[in-house]
């Protein structure tokens, strides 16, 4: 896939992250106590994957840098699109844990 070794994985990242807060966006507590509970584990395992994905590429992003394949203002364009991403996940699973009453 070209556009994903350009990009270092960020275009895919991206896709997953939407995908995924969108799928979690639409989840509502429902059912018994155990049920409940497994819907928001099923969620809280998509955020974790999507959260790894966003990892892995960040990883790239920091390797590309450091050897010199990225310049300081190409690294610090990927690398606030990273925190953007981060922070779509965070807001997520925080809305997510509202809506089933978790405090953590």
């Amino acid at each position: 896939n070209q556009s994903a070794s350009s990009d270092y994985g960020l275009a895919e990242a991206r896709t997953l992250v939407n995908d995924t807060v969108t799928q979690v966006d639409k989840i509502t507590p429902s059912g018994s106590e155990q049920e409940m509970a497994t819907q928001l584990y099923n969620a809280e395992r998509l955020i974790d994957t999507a959260e790894d994905k966003v990892d892995t590429v960040e990883d790239k992003i920091e390797a590309a840098y450091k050897t010199g394949a990225l310049s300081r203002s190409q690294f610090t364009k990927y690398d606030s699109e990273i925190d953007s991403l981060e922070n779509k996940l965070d807001s997520a699973e925080d809305k997510l844990e509202n809506r089933f009453n978790v405090n953590d």
